[in-house]
């Protein structure tokens, strides 16, 4: 790299730094505060990347450097380029020592970001130290495993290419089984197909984790906690407490707080409902059919939310395998919201359910050509579903 190149990196760099450390210092009561919204979020997201990633990276080269002298070499230069950097060294270093070389920095990037989630895990804070922190250990992560090895495949020199070399097959071979091996756990877990029992819409149980530390469900949790320790009858703490839990897909431990709040005002219909959907998503469909009823029934004067009820409830009684029962409940809710493509997706499923796919086809092809994103893609799904059962 050029010094004129170099020169202008660091310079724009230390604009963009600049600008990112001022806007944090002038708000920073408002980016740490208990209100933890998606503005403070892509603040402290630019901070974490722009003032602590570089540090995550000085440490990577430094655990380069320490290698060198502990092996007998000596460290010649150090290129340093903020977000990635090069040890140069001389030494009597042969093919494994120089393995245990490359090596060395990602042992150093990977335990640093493991220490930080296991810090936030056993001490965790406020919503916004929490995502500093987690996002300061993903990106370290996304870094050193995923961006810096598609580098070295695509031709560019570094650390993956030396310990994933012929010669040292012997420890490069186990090392990429486990590599690869994190990336995919990683991935699936994200997505929630490691959910227990079954995939979760709401993601695996590190992303329900996650959401519980660093969004604002979690200043919401401590909130309603704290509600609680001064009062544990409180009902509108207990709806608070679960529907964080529900938000940040937990629904195995919203259940107690929704069920204490649904006791506690059973004329409210809100915990009621959410209860139902907290014993959807564990497969308790019995007990949400008979808890989305009661909310149905307490939700008379509330058009809105018995929308949504007759919704869900139609969702459980199709997964609980009564499929006429939720045919005649979708039926409803395309009544009240004829608008709402949820309504003509549970109506589709349980139409298949009852031996009516040709009907639901003809709905789902009517409605393909105004649907967009997400809905559009749910409905050729179901349309490719049902002609593969065919």
């Amino acid at each position: 790299m050029t010094p004129a190149i170099r020169i202008g990196f660091y310079v724009v760099y230390g604009i963009l730094a600049a600008a990112i450390g001022i806007r944090l210092v002038l708000r920073w009561r408002e980016a740490t505060d208990r209100r933890f919204d998606v503005g403070d979020r892509r603040l402290v997201g630019a901070s974490v990347f722009y003032l602590l990633v570089p540090v995550t990276i000085a440490l990577h080269e430094a655990g380069h450097a320490v290698a060198v002298v502990a092996l007998g070499g000596r460290v010649t230069a150090v290129e340093y380029m903020l977000l990635w950097g090069e040890v140069a060294y001389e030494g009597p270093f042969g093919v494994w020592s120089e393995w245990l070389i490359a090596l060395a920095g990602n042992v150093v990037s990977v335990a640093l970001a493991l220490a930080i989630i296991a810090w936030t895990v056993r001490r965790p804070g406020r919503a916004a130290w929490n995502y500093a922190r987690l996002e300061l250990a993903r990106i370290s992560l996304l870094l050193v495993l995923v961006l810096y090895p598609l580098f070295c495949l695509v031709g560019f020199p570094g650390d993956w290419t030396r310990l994933y070399a012929p010669a040292t097959w012997p420890a490069g071979l186990p090392l990429l089984v486990l590599h690869v091996g994190a990336i995919v756990w990683a991935l699936r877990e994200w997505r929630g197909t490691l959910a227990p029992r079954r995939a979760s819409p709401q993601g695996g149980r590190w992303k329900q984790r996650y959401r519980m530390l660093a969004s604002p469900v979690r200043d919401a949790l401590d909130a309603a906690r704290g509600r609680l320790d001064q009062n544990p009858g409180d009902a509108a703490a207990l709806l608070s407490l679960g529907s964080a839990y529900l938000a940040a897909g937990a629904s195995a431990e919203a259940l107690d707080p929704l069920r204490r709040a649904a006791e506690a005002s059973p004329d409210d219909a809100r915990p009621s409902f959410l209860l139902g959907l907290a014993e959807l998503d564990r497969g308790l469909f019995p007990q949400a059919i008979e808890t989305l009823c009661s909310a149905g029934r307490a939700a008379e004067s509330t058009p809105m939310l018995s929308h949504e009820i007759v919704l869900a409830l139609a969702t459980a009684r199709l997964r609980a395998g009564f499929a006429a029962d939720a045919l005649e409940t979708a039926d409803v809710a395309r009544e009240e919201r004829a608008d709402d493509p949820r309504a003509l997706l549970v109506w589709c499923d349980a139409a298949v359910a009852v031996g009516r796919a040709a009907d639901a086809t003809a709905e789902l092809e009517r409605a393909l050509p105004r649907a967009s994103g997400a809905l559009a893609i749910a409905i050729r799904e179901r349309l490719e579903l049902i002609r593969k059962r065919a």
